[in-house]
Order: C-alpha cells, then structure tokens, then sequence
C-alpha cells in the first residue's frame, strides 16, 4: 500500500491483514483480517479502498474496524487490482484479471452508482494523473510496457487511443502488477526490468545415494511443480515460456513433450498438477477451484471442485478413490480432502471434509499406501520453518512429530513403510511401524545427501529422488534493481500523447 493522505503513516498488508505504522514509530496497528490485498488506497477522507482477493472491493476505516463492500466480483474474476480512488472521490480506478485468462486483464473504473466502465484492455495495472479539473491521463500498464490516454473525470471516459511510452518496467509475477507509480506533481517512480523478472532456470533430475545424477528433461528450463506419473513413465510440470505458462506431461520413453492446457494465461492459469492413480487424468489447482484435465492432452481442463478460492491439490490415494488438497496459503492454510469416482469419462468429486479442524496451518497432505496415515506440512507456532507430522486418518488426536529441525516435501514409500522427507538438503526417510493404532517411527537416516534444490518425489525403489535443481547462470546479467526517478513526466506526456476527443 502507501502513505496516509497526510503522510503521517503507512499500510501494508502481510498474510491476510492489513496494518498501519505510525512514520513516527511504534508497533503495527491491526486494520482488516478481510484477507490478501493486491492493492490499496489511503484517502483524505480516513478511509482506505482495498482490493481483497476473491472478495470485491473493500472501504475500510483507517482507525480499524468493520470494512464496507463497495463492489462484488463478477462471475470468473478474482480481484481488484491496485485500485486508485479519482479525485472528488465519486469513483475508482483499477485492473481487473479474469481468473480463466489473465491475458484478458483490463483496465476498469467504477463510479460510487456502481456503475463499471471498461477503459482500456488489456492491462495490468492504472494510475491517473490529472490535468486540470475535469481532465487528465490514464497511465496504462501491460506487463513490462507503459502507455498512456487522455481521460474525462466527469464522464469517467477515455479520449482516444493509449499511447506506447516505456518498455521496461518490471513486472512482479505474484502480485500481477507493474511496479510503478505518479505523483500529483507528475513524476514518475518505476522499478527497471532486470533479470529477477524471468522464471527460473531448473534442470529435472534423478538423483541417488551416491550422488550420480541422471537429467531426465532434455533441456533446462523453467519448469514448475514437476511430478512423476504412478507408473514412472512420465513427469508432469508448469511449463513456462515467453512469459505464459502451461501445464505439460513429458513422456520419458518417447522424449516428447505433450500440453495439456493452451497458454493464455500470464505466469499459468493452472498450478500444482497432481496424478491420478491410474495416470489417466491431471488435477489441477486454480484461482477458482480444482480443475480436471487429460492426462493424454485430450480434451479442455474441466470443473472438478469449484469453488471461489485458491484451492492447491496436493495427493491422490493409492486406490484413486480420495483426494487430498489445500485451500488457502500461508497461516491460513487448510487440509481438505474429498471421494473420488469416474463417471461418464470424467471424475467425479463427493462431498469435500476439512481435516484437523484446528488454528494451525497445515499443507502438502499425501496419504500412506495402507490409507492409515496422513503426512502433512506445519508451522504451528507461526515460524517460518515448517516441520513434517503424521496423523492418524481418519482423525483420532494421533499426532506424531517426524522433523526436528525443519522438514518438508514428505513423502510415502510405494512399496513398504517408509515415509520420506527432505531436511535442508539431506532427503531422509523414517522406518515405522503401526502399534495399536500408534505411529511409532525410528530414526531417520539419510537416503540421498545432496539433493541439489528441491525434492519433488522418490521412486518406487526408495533410493532416488526426483529433484528440481536450479542452474547457475553466470552469463545472464544479475537483477540490477534499479529504480528510475521520471522527472516533468506530466510534460513528456502531454508531447507524446494526442489530446483526443470524442
């Protein structure tokens, strides 16, 4: 967020809370437990205009206290993007993304009658400049571009066509926006596009004991939440390039890459693919839900849970008949699971039931062979390092600790009882045994030393490891972070860009 109209605080928002901080000093004070803000605005007026993921537009009191809904979301959209009260306070401005394509973003504006006008489309993110009065300029970003259109405050109308004016303006991949912003005096701050603005460069590989290392991808490459398929044949990734991402199945036989969602979407309309157990189909995770998809690239992703939040599938049972999944992210995290049958050619998902119904945040659910444990991730005392437990399934209070200084990525042996989890950069595995309905696990010992990045599976022998392992590029120029400081940006505008009309 930014500054208090009065420049005497500022706000921001971390997991789901909006706070202010006195310029002064002094602790944070809670505004808003309303939910993710990508974007918010601090008027003269006290009160702040926030855009809160999946949930419309907010006004909130600056002193704290219940916020007021100014605007729903339409069907298939998910926030207001970077909202900017206009002058005279009657409207807003802002991006709105829709969570099918976020090539489809477009610049909006919504008078306090509720009444939306499309300005322009697409774009990530507006600012407005005023002129005069009743006149000014919408500054228009698309991803790493900016342009700019004259623009008419009374009837919330732009004049004419934006205009192209800079080119390298970074582009943050989680939060959608362009990272730049005017002033009321005309200059303009940006963040210069560097080589932190590119996904990064992994190689896919196996990797054992020993330390031997075997590249199963052809290439390095951007690739994302990489998964072996149940029979070891294929590997599923977010793939990206040139900016949009897809999700692709990789046959390991044949050396062929096949997509299993169109690009269109920047940075991927769909994350976190997850096998089923016959390999016959992909769940994927989404802004809306969980979707279903082909594993053999026929076919459109199709609705398998949907719902209005970010929903992260996360396992399949071995029998295929239940998934395992996420809603929510950070502290606020959720384990839910739900039955699963195939019906007329595609799944079909029964009720969904939340597990370990407590304050505790937990993630990366995935049930053992014999359906009698769930091994999940945790930060229960609210660190930043999470630790791996077991609980018994379905919910019996059997909770068992397995990390002891710091643990993720777990994972079950296919073949025996074993449970796999990574600590620093050792993957380990834990021998245990079921005693009166007792997890009683032995000491971990070290499977494979040196994982080189991320564990993303362990093959059904238990004695490798499918690793996601960043590549070094020396040759490609470091993020420079440099922030340019546009002076008389108003004047350059006003040379560049045609006045308009009607």
């Amino acid at each position: 967020m930014e500054a208090s109209a009065a420049s005497q605080a500022a706000g921001f928002s971390v997991n789901g809370k909006l706070y202010k901080i006195s310029l002064d000093g002094g602790p944070p004070v809670l505004l808003s437990s309303s939910g993710p803000s990508p974007g918010a605005d601090w008027t003269a007026d006290g009160f702040i205009t926030a855009g809160v993921l999946l949930k419309g537009l907010l006004r909130i009191p600056a002193g704290g206290g219940d916020p007021v809904v100014l605007a729903q979301l339409g069907a298939n959209e998910f926030s207001y993007i970077a909202p900017e009260v206009l002058p005279g306070g009657k409207a807003v401005l802002y991006a709105m993304y829709d969570v099918r394509a976020t090539q489809q973003a477009r610049i909006e504006v919504l008078s306090l009658t509720n009444q939306r006008k499309t300005v322009v489309g697409p774009g990530t993110k507006a600012r407005y400049l005023a002129t005069t009065a009743h006149d000014g300029y919408v500054i228009i970003s698309m991803n790493h571009s900016l342009s700019a259109v004259p623009f008419n405050l009374d009837s919330l109308e732009r004049r004419g066509q934006p205009v192209a004016l800079l080119d390298d303006v970074s582009f943050h991949p989680i939060t959608l926006q362009s990272q730049y912003d005017v002033s009321r005096t005309g200059t303009l701050v940006y963040l210069k596009a560097g080589a932190d603005s590119k996904a990064p460069i992994i190689m896919v590989q196996s990797v054992d004991a020993a330390g031997k290392r075997v590249s199963l991808l052809p290439k390095v490459g951007s690739y994302a939440n990489v998964r072996l398929s149940p029979d070891e044949k294929r590997l599923v990734a977010e793939v990206e390039e040139a900016g949009q991402s897809t999700i692709q199945v990789y046959d390991l036989q044949r050396e062929i890459w096949i997509p299993v969602t169109r690009p269109g979407r920047q940075y991927g309309q769909y994350g976190s693919p997850v096998w089923t157990a016959d390999g016959q189909f992909l769940i994927l995770g989404s802004l809306a839900g969980l979707y279903q998809v082909r594993a053999d690239g026929a076919g459109e992703p199709e609705p398998l849970i949907p719902e209005k939040a970010i929903l992260i599938p996360s396992a399949v049972t071995a029998d295929g008949k239940r998934l395992f999944y996420t809603s929510g992210g950070g502290k606020a995290a959720e384990i839910w699971s739900a039955p699963l049958e195939t019906a007329g050619g595609l799944l079909k998902a029964g009720a969904p039931e939340r597990f370990l119904k407590g304050a505790s945040s937990e993630w990366a659910p995935t049930l053992s062979v014999d359906g009698h444990w769930l091994t999940f991730e945790s930060s229960p005392s609210g660190s930043a390092t999470s630790e791996v437990y077991v609980h018994r399934f379905p919910e019996d209070g059997s909770l068992t600790k397995i990390s002891t200084n710091g643990g993720r990525a777990p994972f079950w042996s296919k073949t025996g009882q074993e449970l796999f989890f990574q600590a620093g950069d050792q993957m380990l595995a834990v021998s245990y045994s079921d005693k009166g309905g007792v997890f009683v696990p032995d000491k971990p010992r070290v499977v494979v030393p040196k994982v080189g990045g991320t564990a993303a599976g362990v093959f059904a022998d238990g004695k490798r490891v499918l690793a996601e392992v960043p590549v070094d590029r020396p040759n490609v120029a470091k993020a420079e972070h440099e922030v340019v400081l546009f002076q008389n940006f108003a004047e350059y505008m006003r040379q560049h860009v045609p006045a308009g009309g009607k």
